[in-house]
């Protein structure tokens, strides 16, 4: 099955969307800052997709997408945003950046989390 890094600062959270995709037959990682996913990135882990949390404490997200589309290796994996906060979003800039979706945390439980991932990766 897939391999997901999953980038959120709330624990709870983190906790919550990755019990869901291990029990859908995901293997999973957790990063809870930009700065420990671009250690498990550097580390050489293949994710076949990133789901990331906007606000994060350690930096801009703008910032994190820019320098793993700069990687060759990185380059198109695909990244899917979480948040609550759209009206933070400049959606042409992360579109621009290899953002496939942005899904809106109180509106979607992280079973429809799992759907839309696996949409994106073909999984049936």
């Amino acid at each position: 099955m897939a391999h997901i890094l999953i980038i959120e600062d709330e624990k709870a959270m983190s906790d919550l969307v990755t019990i869901r995709f291990k029990v859908e037959g995901f293997e999973t990682e957790q990063a809870f800052t930009l700065a420990e996913a671009k250690q498990k990135l550097i580390a050489g882990s293949k994710y076949d997709v990133i789901l990331t949390d906007y606000l994060l404490p350690d930096g801009s997200l703008t910032d994190f997408l820019t320098s793993l589309r700069a990687d060759p290796t990185l380059k198109d994996l695909p990244v899917v945003i979480m948040t609550n906060y759209v009206e933070d979003l400049n959606n042409d800039q992360l579109k621009s950046l290899g953002v496939l979706d942005i899904l809106i945390k109180y509106q979607v439980v992280p079973a429809q989390m799992v759907a839309r991932i696996k949409q994106i990766l073909k999984i049936p």
